[in-house]
């Protein structure tokens, strides 16, 4: 009786222990942390594409005099600045810290998780470090909220590390992140539409000296004039396609991390928002296809 309930107690242990590898979903994590990064590879792009549209914006607006070292700097309209970078690399480095942070979720949901976790979560601070740099270009308000964005997450990720319990690290991680993700994916997202704006604003501008530049009707200039118009007005309007693509994409994130917790929890989920970032990250090759 003293073998067989031996036996029986090993097998039972067996199972659970099972179970709770099991309980991981890791095929979730491994599609939040491609689709991430996926849309991080599109914003890249966008806001490059954004920056040389700018660049080639101050040119066509500099004043007719000689050139000198500012010429080409970024003109001041009704006492408002018209440089949209600065920003552009704040909402860059936030997403590439909010990929970090789901880096580390990747590497807390593998079996052998310990070292991967603190490579994670050392690429996390660097980038958090970062992105209180890239803070400055926000007004003063959201510059404080960013402030206190992961505040004490590297420390709860080492603690959970020492514990060894990788589904409790995981809940314990991901309740600690959750109103954090959410502050930043909408500082990211919320002002979108007034970088479309200024897109329109600076094609707009774009496309009235251009008409006073065309050259003739039936020469081979004016094909090749057009053509090169042609080419910059079809990448603003990818340019605006791509930035709602990335709203929609982020604010999906914090969503489809709750969604994750909520299996953790044992809560059922049909993974609405995680189906929808997945898309959005399909979607995202798309929009310059016409343009490479």
């Amino acid at each position: 009786m003293s073998a067989k309930r031996t036996y029986t107690i090993g097998l039972i242990s067996i199972l659970i222990f099972i179970a709770g590898c099991s309980s991981v979903p890791v095929a979730k994590y491994q599609a939040l942390q491609k689709s991430s990064a996926t849309v991080l590879t599109n914003t890249t792009e966008t806001f490059t594409r954004i920056e040389k549209m700018q660049q080639h914006y101050e040119v066509v607006v500099s004043p007719n005099s000689q050139i000198t070292p500012d010429s080409f700097d970024p003109p001041v309209i009704a006492g408002l600045p018209t440089d949209i970078i600065p920003e552009l690399r704040f909402r860059e480095m936030a997403l590439t810290t909010l990929v970090k942070y789901i880096d580390v979720l990747a590497a807390f949901s593998e079996k052998d998780y310990a070292t991967a976790v603190d490579k994670a979560s050392v690429e996390l601070a660097g980038s958090l470090k970062n992105l209180g740099t890239a803070s400055k270009a926000l007004s003063a308000a959201d510059a404080k909220n960013v402030g206190g964005i992961f505040a004490t997450i590297v420390d709860v990720i080492g603690q959970e590390v020492v514990r060894e319990k990788r589904v409790a690290a995981l809940k314990s991680v991901m309740h600690n992140s959750q109103n954090d993700i959410k502050a930043l994916a909408d500082l990211m997202a919320h002002d979108n539409e007034k970088i479309a704006a200024l897109v329109d604003n600076m094609l707009a501008r774009i496309i009235a000296h251009a008409n006073q530049d065309r050259p003739p009707f039936g020469t081979a200039a004016r094909i090749d004039f057009d053509e090169r118009i042609s080419l910059q007005i079809c990448e603003a309007k990818a340019i605006k396609e791509s930035l709602k693509s990335i709203s929609a994409a982020i604010l999906q994130i914090p969503k489809a991390h709750q969604e994750i917790q909520d299996i953790l929890g044992k809560k059922p989920s049909d993974f609405d928002a995680l189906k929808s970032l997945v898309q959005e990250a399909q979607r995202a090759n798309s929009f310059y296809r016409d343009l490479k």
